[in-house]
C-alpha cells in the first residue's frame, strides 16, 4: 500500500475537497491535522514558498495547492473517475473552477506585489520573473481572458 498523508486544516475547503476525492477513489490516507497560526516543521518542509495548506505528501513527494492535488489523484489512482473522460465534457466540469485560481492568482497587481508569489513588483507592470509559467499568466490578461 502506498504512503499518502494529507496535511490540511479542519474547516478548509480546499482541505475537504482533498479529503472527498480521496474518499470516492477508496484511497487510505493519515490526516495530518494542522493550526494555520502555528504550522507544523513538516508542512514548512513541504510547502517552503507558501506554507499553504492543503499538502498532500505520496510515498514522501509531496504536492501543494488543492487543483494541482485533485488532478494528481485522478491520475494516479484512475478507479472511480471523478471527471468524465469526455475532454470538452470535462472541461465544462472545470470551468467554475479557473475564475477563483486566477482572481486568487491576481489579487495583489495594482498594489505593487506578485499575484504568485507576494513579493514586490519592483518595476510596477504586474509581472514576476520568479514563477513559472508566469507568462502564460500575462499572455491570458493580455487577451482580455477573465
Amino acid at each position: 500500500m502506498a504512503n499518502v498523508k494529507l496535511h490540511g486544516l479542519w474547516a478548509s475547503p480546499f482541505s475537504q475537497r482533498i479529503q472527498l476525492a480521496l474518499n470516492l477513489k477508496g484511497v487510505s490516507y493519515e490526516w495530518v491535522g494542522e493550526d494555520s497560526e502555528n504550522k507544523s516543521a513538516q508542512l514548512l518542509q513541504y510547502n517552503p514558498i507558501y506554507k499553504k495548506l492543503p499538502v498532500l505528501v505520496h510515498d514522501g513527494k509531496p504536492l501543494p495547492e488543492s487543483l494541482i492535488i485533485l488532478e494528481y489523484i485522478e491520475e494516479t489512482w484512475k478507479n472511480s473517475p471523478l471527471l468524465p473522460e469526455d475532454p470538452y465534457e470535462r472541461s465544462r466540469v472545470l470551468m467554475p473552477t479557473r475564475p477563483i485560481f486566477v482572481s486568487r492568482t491576481w489579487r495583489h497587481i495594482g498594489e505593487g506585489n506578485c499575484g504568485v508569489c507576494g513579493e514586490r513588483d519592483d518595476d510596477g507592470k504586474g509581472d514576476c520573473e520568479r514563477v513559472p509559467g508566469w507568462e502564460t499568466f500575462l499572455q491570458w490578461r493580455e487577451a482580455g481572458v477573465p
